[in-house]
């Protein structure tokens, strides 16, 4: 019977640490890294600067180069703008046919204007004191 319990006590033994958690773990080792960064925008160097125009138009010509120093003030590009030629141009002849000095009819006709709207507002202010007087009269109903 000792025998017995000798093995019923190794087998409970074994049981019980056969059955424990083993820990996990890790060995070194020795790879390359590699690792990715994605990522969008703009780089820039550190004495970059934009240049943006007042006005629309077409390069026409560049006065500067790479690398080239400037001062302030000086010209960088030739920007072609025609519509504004244009619109300039519109303007001045606007500007001149609207001119009293150059037009002497308009200014004319601008005070003929003047002198029949006081005449008209006369008349109408004549025409309401007479219908006023009527409807004071109770000649005609209002």
């Amino acid at each position: 019977m000792n025998i017995r319990k000798s093995i019923f006590y190794l087998a409970i033994a074994l049981l019980l640490f056969s059955c424990k958690n083993k820990k996990e773990s890790i060995s070194p080792e020795i790879k390359d890294i590699s690792e990715s960064v994605y990522a969008s925008g703009i780089v820039k160097s550190k004495n970059q600067y934009e240049v943006f125009s007042k006005t629309n138009g077409i390069l026409e010509t560049i006065f500067i180069k790479e690398g080239m120093k400037i001062k302030k003030g000086d010209p960088l590009f030739k920007i072609e703008n025609k519509n504004a030629k244009f619109n300039t141009d519109n303007a001045r002849l606007s500007s001149t046919a609207n001119d009293y000095l150059q037009n002497p009819a308009k200014l004319n006709d601008s005070k003929n204007a003047i002198q029949m709207a006081k005449k008209k507002l006369a008349n109408d202010s004549m025409m309401l004191l007479r219908q006023k007087n009527l409807w004071e009269k109770t000649l005609v109903q209002k």
